[in-house]
């Protein structure tokens, strides 16, 4: 894995657990160091603000210094290969395994068509 062949190069872990202090888009984190304005980073097309309290992955080293990979996922009840989303007002949009979509509960099947 890249974490583990990066950590053999630089003699060090080069990734820790952290706790969000303050939330928004540049976050503060606390693990060995208190950071300020960590940068996070995600996949291309995703957005969203970590909030504080929330448990991340930093990776260290590089220009940036630490950044934040990622950040903890709850257990949600998902069967594997499900994707869900989910909001801090209660939200959540679930991508389900037999090809439908569930809204906030409403259920939408792999043609397009609201289920009762």
């Amino acid at each position: 894995m890249w974490l583990n062949e990066r950590a053999r190069q630089t003699g060090g872990a080069g990734y820790e657990c952290a706790g969000v202090t303050l939330g928004g888009s540049q976050v503060e984190t606390v693990a060995s160091a208190h950071l300020r304005e960590t940068p996070v980073y995600a996949p291309y097309g995703y957005a969203a603000n970590v909030p504080a309290g929330a448990q991340v992955l930093l990776l260290s080293g590089g220009e940036d210094g630490a950044v934040v990979a990622g950040a903890r996922m709850g257990n949600a009840d998902l069967a594997p290969g499900e994707v869900e989303l989910r909001g801090p007002g209660g939200a959540v949009v679930r991508l389900c395994r037999d090809g439908t979509v569930r809204i906030n509960g409403l259920v939408i099947n792999e043609k397009g068509e609201i289920e009762p």
